[in-house]
């Protein structure tokens, strides 16, 4: 990893930014708010919250339609996600 990146075993690589702020290597800039069990919430402006944590990522319950997504990866810069509440890739 270059200077200033971590890994996190279940999440991914990630580097840490002013305020609270992360970069994923996969899902962009996130504000994490970690809870008291472990898990994650992670806040980003076009999805707003989604939900994880060990052993459920790359799975992520979106709050804002209540929908669970699977990341799929990246295409063209463009994030992947399979949402199965509509059973189509967004």
């Amino acid at each position: 990893l270059s200077a200033g990146w971590k890994k996190s075993a279940w999440l991914g690589a990630f580097r840490p930014s002013n305020h609270h702020w992360i970069y994923h290597a996969e899902l962009g800039w996130l504000y994490p708010s970690p809870m008291p069990d472990g898990s994650l919430w992670l806040w980003n402006e076009a999805d707003g919250w989604r939900w994880t944590q060990q052993g459920v990522f790359p799975y992520l319950f979106r709050w804002r339609d209540s929908a669970w997504i699977y990341l799929q990866g990246q295409v063209n810069g463009r994030i992947i996600y399979y949402n199965y509440s509509i059973k189509l890739y967004e």
